[in-house]
């Protein structure tokens, strides 16, 4: 056996055989400081450190216990519903495993005094609260064998999580109250060692001469070992945990390394187990905001629908409504306009008429009835003439994806908004013959209705409206332009968010041009806004040509 797997008792007495006999008392008192260190160590190895883990296993599992609860009520299937039951009751019995050993290990720290009064009364708080938890618990099983998904929710997010939130806090308190008796025996240590150096170093002051070779083997063999676990206690206090030492005897101070090293390893998997949990809850709620992301644009593409089907249900109403009595119109014009024609040639056929209408206003009043004929029938053509752009807008008697022209679409927008412009506002048209694409028409002129109504309203006064198409081999182009107050460069990048408006309380709700931006997207393409204040704002629609 070499030197260096003696035990430390064997070693000294070696030591002392080299040493006076007067210094055997001082070498012993050495010996007890070391033991001192020694009992430190241990108390945290095989005590506070154990508890520690004990509690940190039962934290980690009562967590996942409560995520599998709630994952178990929303399980698709019934074999999902039994691999979510089995992996509740294990962790279960691994919590149940947990604090057996945990009560073994506050036997055992009652009897050596290392057990403080507010450890005991954490614990005391969590057993009753976990008690409670597990009838809770056996209750909301009873609750999913019985399909009662409801109260088995409110039972969970009722007493259930208060129960969770309390015992929880108790279990970290645990954890923290072992960690801080943990480093406080770590720092006893120290001062252990402290000791037992100083001792040491007067040892090799009074055996310089006589010890030489017993201080260095001392020195090489025992006290470099403890400095180094000592610099490795300080580092583990501030929260380096991987710190690891070399393995060099197989004394006590070899297996206090051993011990440390397992020590270390356990809190570090512990702190592992930790971090994966925030990450995993941290994944959790990136994934809650892209649904809840998913589920506000569905809710906007549904608001848009609704009013592009209450629209519809308008424009048949109207449609329906004013067609019959615009052809009654129509007609009476004409027969009034025929009846006019057909009394002038009876007048002009008879001398006494003639000089009859010559002495009287007749004439006047033939005219006068003649223009009303001519005024009448140009308002029924106008009138037909904004029903048939209401139903082309709406597209009532089309298919919903289809091959249409977008410069037609925004000629029927045009004349719908054309009592937003009334004589302030001038239109400009700069069409570039784009051929018709596939597309949905109806969306495509709610997006021109959005984008005409927006400019017109940023035109205080007198201005110019700019409507421009263009296009190339794949994509074709709309631009509306304004001569209006234009947009804040701050602004900007918020205009396509749902509910955004630069119009003031009361004016606009913010839906139009998210609801255009969903549609746009819907068809794959882009819409891009520029804009300079005081000068006016251009919208530029890109759209792809399918095949």
């Amino acid at each position: 056996m070499k030197l260096k797997d003696l035990r430390i008792g064997v070693k000294q007495t070696i030591g002392f055989v080299c040493i006076l006999i007067l210094m055997a008392g001082a070498n012993f008192s050495s010996f007890y400081q070391l033991f001192n260190l020694k009992k430190s160590i241990d108390d945290v190895t095989n005590s506070w450190l154990p508890r520690a883990i004990a509690i940190s296993e039962i934290n980690i599992n009562t967590t996942d216990l409560r995520q599998n609860q709630l994952q178990l009520i929303f399980a698709d299937s019934e074999a999902e519903r039994t691999a979510q039951a089995d992996r509740i009751v294990e962790l279960l019995d691994s919590i149940s495993t947990n604090l057996d050993t945990y009560e073994q290990l506050r036997e055992q720290a009652l009897v050596q005094n290392l057990y403080s009064e507010e450890e005991r009364t954490l614990y005391a708080a969590f057993d009753q609260k976990w008690d409670r938890y597990q009838e809770l618990s056996f209750t909301f099983f009873q609750y999913t064998r019985e399909d009662r998904i409801i109260e088995a929710v409110a039972l969970l997010n009722g007493e259930a999580r208060l129960l969770f939130d309390e015992f929880r806090h108790d279990l970290q308190e645990l954890v923290r109250v072992n960690t801080t008796d943990s480093q406080r025996a770590a720092v006893q240590a120290e001062d252990a060692f402290r000791t037992a150096r100083r001792v040491a170093q007067n040892i090799f002051i009074l055996t310089l001469i006589v010890s030489a070779l017993a201080v260095f083997v001392t020195i090489r063999l025992i006290t470099i070992p403890v400095k180094q676990l000592s610099n490795a206690v300080a580092k583990v206090a501030q929260g380096d945990l991987t710190v690891q030492l070399e393995h060099q005897s197989e004394d006590e101070l070899g297996r206090l390394t051993s011990s440390f090293n397992r020590m270390t390893i356990a809190l570090r998997e512990a702190r592992a187990k930790t971090e994966e949990q925030e990450l995993a809850l941290r994944t959790r709620n990136a994934e809650l905001q892209q649904t809840l992301a998913q589920l506000q644009e569905a809710q906007q593409q549904l608001i848009m629908k609704e009013k592009m089907a209450s629209l519809g249900n308008l424009v048949a109403g109207v449609a329906h409504g004013i067609n019959n009595p615009i052809g009654a119109v129509n007609s009476s014009a004409d027969n009034a306009r025929r009846a006019v024609v057909k009394l002038r040639e009876l007048i002009n056929g008879n001398d006494e008429l003639r000089r009859l209408v010559s002495e009287t206003d007749l004439e006047k009043l033939l005219n006068v009835l003649d223009e009303n004929t001519i005024i009448t029938a140009t308002a029924s053509r106008r009138i037909a003439h904004i029903v048939k752009s209401l139903k082309s807008f709406a597209r009532l008697d089309e298919a919903d994806f289809q091959r249409a022209s977008i410069e037609e679409g925004l000629e029927t927008t045009l004349t719908l908004v054309q009592h937003e412009f009334k004589n302030r506002i001038e239109v400009v048209r700069e069409y570039a013959g784009v051929p018709p694409i596939l597309c949905f028409p109806n969306e495509l002129n709610q997006v021109f209705m959005n984008l005409l109504v927006n400019a017109s309203q940023a035109i205080h006064g007198k201005g110019q409206v700019v409507v421009k198409t263009a296009h190339d081999q794949k994509w074709a182009y709309i631009v509306v332009s304004d001569t209006g107050i234009g947009i804040p460069p701050a602004s900007l990048p918020r205009v396509f968010d749902p509910g955004f408006t630069t119009k003031g309380v009361g004016v606009g709700t913010g839906l139009g041009l998210s609801i255009s931006y969903n549609i746009i997207k819907k068809h794959d393409g882009t819409i891009s806004v520029t804009s300079t204040v005081g000068e006016g704002t251009e919208f530029t629609i890109k759209l792809p040509f399918r095949t």
